[in-house]
């Protein structure tokens, strides 16, 4: 049993591991959002800017640039300083997280940029995980029934020492499982893990979870990929050849993971060819697995998200996220549960959340709700009673499956500035969009991802329009941030107090750090908005001062001509 690096709090189980597990749970194929045009994603990010520059604080370019000229400095810095009397919350919670993850510096998740490693095949090997029953009655637990390829006694395989924490994560449920009757219904199920290392390497578990095919009631398996490559659509390409194969026999399965193996891991935009023969006819069949070009986002379904949370709870919950609170998620469904969390966790982009994160936490492991230090973690909705019996302080608790909080802090509407927060609102449930898409499509299909994608990311944009130009260099070469000139230099007083607090959480310490090691690498998704942002913020500007100049010329001309009393 094994689960993370996570604090003293957690269970000795999870100590022994020295693993973190997240877990994701994919749409059915038709469900997936279907591939936008770079036309559609300029009309977005450009209907997304207007939502916001609609809802901004009307204060012109050019009063900015005359307060600026003429020294106005006092009152500006007036305002600047009107809310520092509230940063002792936000002293005390740095101090607090520090404080609790010192000792906790080589922990690594899922979310950090991938590095670009060469790896010698396409996975590592297969766990195929069944259920079997314990002493207790009508009680299972998992276990690894066959690896593939088999283990080789004369070879060393560190990774070998971790396989009893797999299982766990491959039926964090196996307390509920019962025999399944023969004529029962029963769907298949694909979702992921990843476990981290203290020393930071990574191995993510592809899971695909079904019935194996014989007579009579039987318990469900789980064939289980182990890469160290984060490509979840990819793999779930292969896992529908398996479910495929396994309905015919287990030995057609393993021949043609044999090929599979041998294949080395293509390059993003690239694709690789599996030639083998088939499982249905007599001759050779030709299997294409392809990477997409942009891997950002391949593995997260917004729309899901959006049809089971509201905007505005979505929105308390980024913002809690931001400040890195102690969040636990609860539905029926271990799908849901994954589906949505990682979602969660993706909105906040650039940042990445660096604690605790357990989207589907096994049975045996509720104990890690009472760890001190920030979390995020999912639980299946029969566990509630237990957890309202553990001393929790100050958690937020949100049911998934009825769109409500089950426990706050209180604050969490007042977090975000409320002007970004109706901008927000607005961009992500545009009706323009929703409209052109039953025109299109002929029904509503949802929120869309790549709108919930730029919409979020204009967010970052606008508190942190000008933090690049608040990087220093010292006479030794070493680089700094000026993170409190960079606060007050925000015009809005709301989001002069957001910084305040986020600026203390350990995520934008990372995000700060990353930026100076690698200041002139800038050709993400945020980096290209933020450019965008910063263009279009200098025409503004330039447009204002040629209409103020205009109108001042105007006025001259009329005061020439007008005649002069007697």
């Amino acid at each position: 049993m094994a689960s993370s690096t996570h604090d003293g709090g957690a269970s000795s189980a999870a100590a022994r591991s020295g693993r973190d597990t997240w877990s994701y749970s994919y749409p059915s194929p038709d469900s997936r959002p279907r591939t936008r045009s770079r036309s559609d994603v300029g009309e977005i990010a450009h209907r997304i800017s207007k939502a916001f520059t609609s809802l901004k604080i009307k204060k012109t370019e050019m009063e900015e640039h005359d307060s600026k000229d003429e020294g106005n400095s006092e009152i500006v810095n007036s305002d600047f300083e009107s809310d520092d009397s509230d940063g002792e919350s936000a002293t005390h919670h740095s101090q607090r997280v520090s404080r609790l993850t010192k000792q906790r510096e080589s922990f690594y998740t899922l979310d950090r940029k991938q590095k670009d490693e060469e790896c010698e095949n396409l996975f590592e090997y297969v766990l195929v995980v069944s259920l079997r029953k314990v002493s207790e009655p009508d009680k299972y637990e998992p276990c690894v029934t066959y690896r593939f390829p088999p283990i080789d006694p004369q070879a060393t395989q560190p990774e070998e020492e971790h396989l009893p924490s797999i299982p766990l994560f491959c039926f964090p449920d196996a307390d509920m499982w019962a025999p399944v009757p023969s004529d029962a219904k029963f769907r298949s199920e694909t979702f992921a893990f990843v476990l981290t290392c203290a020393q930071g390497s990574r191995q993510y578990g592809y899971c695909r979870r079904m019935l194996p095919q014989s007579e009579g009631q039987r318990l469900p398996e789980t064939y289980c990929i182990i890469s160290k490559l984060g490509c979840f659509n990819l793999y779930s390409l292969v896992l529908d050849e398996v479910e495929k194969r396994r309905a015919t026999s287990p030995s057609c399965v393993f021949s043609f993971l044999k090929f599979v193996i041998s294949k080395p891991i293509p390059h993003p935009g690239a694709e690789v060819e599996v030639k083998i023969q088939s499982w249905e006819k007599s001759c050779q069949e030709i299997i294409t697995l392809k990477r997409p070009l942009d891997t950002r986002l391949e593995h997260v379904n917004f729309s899901l998200l959006f049809s089971f949370l509201s905007v505005p709870v979505v929105i308390k919950i980024f913002a809690s996220i931001l400040l890195e609170r102690r969040i636990i998620f609860t539905a029926k469904k271990l799908s849901t549960l994954s589906t949505c969390i990682h979602a969660l966790t993706a909105l906040i982009y650039p940042f990445i959340w660096d604690h605790t994160y357990i989207p589907v936490l096994p049975l045996s492991l509720l104990d890690i709700c009472c760890c001190p230090t920030p979390y995020i973690v999912g639980v299946l909705s029969v566990c509630i009673p237990e957890i309202e019996d553990m001393p929790l302080e100050e958690v937020l608790m949100v049911d998934i499956d009825h769109n409500k909080f089950i426990r706050q802090i209180g604050d969490e509407s007042l977090i975000l500035p409320s002007k970004l927060q109706q901008a927000l609102n607005k961009a992500i449930y545009n009706k323009e969009d929703i409209q052109k898409q039953r025109a299109t499509v002929g029904e509503d299909c949802g929120i869309n991802d790549q709108v919930v994608t730029e919409s979020f990311v204009r967010f970052f944009v606008e508190i942190l329009s000008t933090y690049r130009s608040h990087f220093y260099t010292e006479q030794d070469g070493s680089r700094h941030f000026r993170s409190e000139v960079f606060r007050k230099s925000m015009l809005s007083k709301g989001v002069r107090r957001f910084l305040k607090e986020f600026m203390h959480t350990q995520m934008f310490d990372c995000f700060i750090n990353k930026q100076m090691d690698c200041y002139s690498l800038k050709g993400g998704l945020f980096d290209r908005r933020l450019g965008q942002y910063l263009d279009d913020q200098a025409a503004l500007s330039r447009g204002v001062r040629e209409q103020f100049r205009r109108r001042i010329a105007r006025r001259l001309v009329k005061s020439k001509t007008k005649p002069t009393p007697v």
